[in-house]
């Protein structure tokens, strides 16, 4: 969806700025001489192997969100530090011994502190994380989770599961736990208001599947910013970011101008534009050289997935419409704003390790409440050889990816949200954007962006669809008359209309968006998109749950979407030879009536060998099937 919600369009109509709020300018003051003193270290200084550790460094007086840090291992196994600007260092533990580090904070002054810490872990297996603990900005959301249990005498994964956990807070100012999101497995919270950086602690304590009772403690260091201006254009506290090349030709407008709480309007092309105004045909380096980021292996491995899993160069050339991409451990769901021109991505879909995987928030996506009251499903999923194209990493587990791994899920995500830079901005129009900002370029494009086209040139017709794309997307308070539609009614809504999925009813942008991301999969990596209206779960009888009553795959070739879909793709990629991409596409197939949702993942395998193994996907929950990603 092309984000709207948090910027204030009447003021930035009213009065658009050349420059950003928030900016400070000036000489840089000069450092004076590195002090060894001063800086706190709390946390986690007598851990046991197997820990998930966490050493806090705090300075008195000084706020650490505006403070310059890096973490240095000094001594000991090499272990793996993901969050090594934070002024929270999280890490496991997994060999006995002596381990060193070295923590720098730099004050925006230059005032620079040092501190060693040691420690000799005790040879005892720890067996039960909470992860992880970080460092947030004050009312930011925070959010804790207890990994699987482990077998004491070797920590490794058991079978089984805690029991009667408890979440009790033992520091901090008192926080009140999301009671909608908070389980036995995952507590949330906003970070509460404070004054002064301040560490806040929950005592967790569980029934291991041995019957012990087994106790961690984790922490959130509550860090004092400065009051968000309500004229703000973010006015929810968002994360930190840092440019992946501090060095970069518009380095100030990504920091001022993209994800930051101090900015009133849109900062003039001069500060920063759209990539494809200065390069026409970038380079990775040149897209790099656009990323923020909340931590730094996030950029690695964008960076390594359009060097590796780019074949055709899609990614580099779509990326010409945007401003900048932002990857952060607080986003969810993934968008495209236009008060910007960035594409802001959800980092659960570049994770590669479980120690990077531990930083990311696992808040669910607001809309997953939206819809509840509705009588039917409409499910969809991306399958490859008869079955799932991604895999399924449930977050209490720890698990490894490779690069090409993350292809289902951020190749589809970066198609979608690129999409919707792409009908703002086509690569034919970015010779000639003009405007004072980003903002004010799409605002003279108004009602001439690819999506006006196609609903111009082939409108979708049902307004029930239409209707309950408002209450399952945008949260509309639904109808006594949609709460009595049956699946079979909505099938019939939807399959005599020429929407590629039923997302593609929540905007006119959306739709545009789909219908390119659903090709564009199939004719690049050989994936394809499942579409049904199913059944709810039939808490009585499981043979009557999730059943179909119209499905299909790979529905971007059906004769009533195709022609949409074709339209969409010629306008995003003039210089190719549509009717060529979309012939070698395969013709779409109907689901059985009658079959259930879960059987037809395979209804076309013809072999009687196993599936091939790509991680776990036997215990994929079908929430996961209703759940947009994106915007």
């Amino acid at each position: 969806m092309i984000k709207s919600k948090r910027i204030l369009l009447a003021s930035l109509i009213a009065g658009l700025m050349s420059g950003c709020g928030g900016g400070g300018g000036g000489s840089t003051p000069t450092p004076t001489p590195t002090v060894t003193k001063d800086v706190e270290i709390s946390g986690d200084l007598a851990p046991s192997v197997g820990q998930s550790v966490s050493l806090i460094a705090m300075v008195d007086g000084e706020r650490s969100d505006a403070a310059d840090i890096n973490w240095t291992q000094t001594a000991g196994d090499p272990l793996s530090l993901v969050a090594k600007n934070s002024a929270v260092l999280a890490f496991d533990i997994k060999n006995a011994g002596d381990y060193s580090f070295k923590v720098d904070f730099t004050t925006p002054s230059g005032t620079k502190y040092s501190k060693d810490v040691s420690f000799t872990t005790a040879s005892a297996t720890n067996i039960l994380n909470v992860r992880r603990d970080f460092a947030s900005r004050e009312g930011n959301k925070v959010s804790f989770k207890l990994s699987n249990p482990v077998d004491p005498a070797t920590g490794n994964v058991i079978s089984g599961t805690f029991t009667s956990v408890k979440w009790t807070q033992s520091a901090g100012p008192t926080v009140t736990l999301d009671a909608a999101n908070t389980n036995t497995y995952t507590a949330i919270f906003k970070a509460p208001v404070v004054d002064k950086d301040t560490v806040v602690t929950f005592d967790v304590s569980a029934v291991h599947p041995n019957g012990n009772t087994v106790t961690d403690k984790v922490s959130v260091l509550v860090q004092d910013i400065n009051n968000i201006p309500s004229s703000s254009i973010y006015d929810e506290v968002i994360a930190k970011i840092s440019p992946y090349n501090e060095s970069a030709p518009m380095v100030a407008g990504l920091k001022d101008c993209i994800y930051a709480n101090y900015f009133a309007s849109p900062c003039s092309l001069s500060k920063i534009n759209l990539l494809g105004q200065d390069h026409i045909d970038p380079t990775v380096d040149q897209v790099m050289d656009r990323v923020i980021t909340s931590h730094p292996w996030m950029a690695e491995n964008f960076r390594k997935f359009l060097t590796e899993e780019d074949p055709h160069g899609d990614f580099k050339k779509l990326l010409r419409s945007v401003s900048a991409i932002v990857i952060s451990y607080d986003i969810r769901p993934s968008y495209y704003w236009v008060a910007t021109g960035a594409i802001h991505l959800d980092a659960e879909d570049l994770w590669l390790t479980p120690e990077q995987r531990d930083v990311i928030d696992v808040a669910p996506d607001y809309r997953s409440a939206f819809g509840k009251e509705l009588n039917y499903l409409m499910p969809w999923r991306y399958v490859k050889d008869h079955d799932y194209a991604s895999s399924y990493y449930s977050k209490n587990s720890r698990f490894e990816r490779t690069v090409k791994d993350l292809v289902p899920d951020l190749g589809s995500l970066l198609y979608h949200e690129l999409a919707h830079a792409n009908d703002t901005f086509p690569s034919s129009t970015l010779s000639s954007v003009t405007g004072t900002s980003v903002y004010n370029a799409y605002q003279l494009r108004k009602g001439n962006t690819i999506a006006d086209k196609l609903t111009t040139a082939h409108p979708k017709s049902s307004v029930e669809m239409t209707a309950l794309g408002q209450v399952n997307f945008k949260g509309a308070t639904i109808t006594e008359a949609q709460k009595a539609y049956t699946p079979d009614d909505v099938a019939n809504f939807f399959s005599h209309d020429n929407a590629p999925t039923e997302y593609a009813y929540s905007s006119i942008q959306e739709d545009a968006a789909t219908l390119f991301d659903a090709a564009m999969m199939s004719a690049r990596y050989g994936i394809e998109r499942d579409e049904a209206v199913i059944s709810l779960k039939d808490e009585n009888d499981s043979s009557k749950s999730y059943i179909i009553s119209w499905g299909q795959r790979g529905r971007v070739t059906d004769p009533v979407v195709m022609p949409r879909s074709k339209f969409v793709f010629d306008l995003i990629f003039p210089e190719l030879d549509s009717d060529a991409f979309y012939g070698a596409l395969p013709a779409v197939r109907e689901f059985t009536i009658g079959d259930d949702w879960i059987s037809v993942l395979e209804f076309e395998k013809t072999s009687s060998a196993p599936k091939k193994a790509r991680g776990s996907k036997t215990e994929r929950p079908i929430e996961l099937d209703l759940i947009r990603r994106y915007k």
